[in-house]
């Protein structure tokens, strides 16, 4: 009986599909899991639209979004898409701590305080973040993830221009991890590795341990090339 009364809950119930959404100076790409099929929708950006993660064209980027949109099947026009928004990684800070075992009550706050002492950024101009990586006898592992506002928010008003719902907004280095943690079970995983991702944007490499992102850092091409020429300089 329970099980009936659950499934037919389940059919009442409201379940958005929500996608995944990345957004880079390059490129924009679509991905939403749909009667265990998967649907995609991409598009190639041309330069000046996004530059160093940072919107630059509103109003090309808001037609880019909406022709992504079209590349949907049985796309309603009139319906908001949800989305999880991947942002581009040049934009995005993490920084892993650890906190003292403490109560539940405790725990936002002492987060919170961590996060303004280790962020990069000012706190009025930014948007941060963090979870718990693990939890062990004695210490928590936190993960924290710092943006400023300005790109997000910009990213933010075009997106919902376009139709689109941001349901959240990541980096991603989480969105893989997470990906592989889904896709593969915890004990196929080791201990600890480092992951380097190839991207028209640059090179993103972080640590994974215990199934769960604890660093992550980007280096852009072009600040890689600058690199490279001013050791040859030398």
């Amino acid at each position: 009986m329970l099980k009936k009364l659950a499934s037919f809950i389940d059919q009442l119930s409201s379940k958005p599909l929500i996608g995944g959404l990345e957004l880079c100076d390059t490129h924009i790409r679509f991905a939403r899991i749909e009667k265990e099929k998967l649907v995609t929708s991409s598009l190639r950006l041309p330069p000046g639209i996004i530059e160093k993660g940072k919107l630059m064209d509103r109003g090309n980027l808001i037609a880019a979004l909406l022709k992504v949109r079209s590349g949907l099947p049985g796309d309603r026009k009139n319906q908001a898409i949800q989305v999880v928004v991947s942002l581009p990684p040049s934009i995005v800070f993490t920084q892993s701590f650890s906190l003292p075992r403490i109560a539940a009550s405790k725990l936002e706050e002492a987060a919170e305080l961590n996060l303004q002492m280790i962020s990069p950024l000012e706190s009025n101009v930014s948007y941060s973040d963090w979870q718990v990586l693990q939890a062990g006898e004695n210490k928590l592992d936190i993960l924290g993830a710092f943006t400023e506002k300005s790109p997000v928010d910009d990213f933010n008003l075009a997106l919902r221009s376009a139709g689109y719902l941001p349901a959240a907004f990541e980096f991603p280095a989480l969105s893989l991890t997470r990906v592989a943690r889904n896709l593969s079970p915890l004990s196929n995983f080791p201990a600890a590795f480092i992951v380097v991702s190839i991207s028209g944007e640059g090179l993103d490499t972080f640590i994974v341990r215990s199934g769960a992102l604890y660093f992550s850092y980007f280096r852009s091409w072009e600040s890689i090339q600058a690199m490279s020429s001013k050791n040859r300089e030398i």
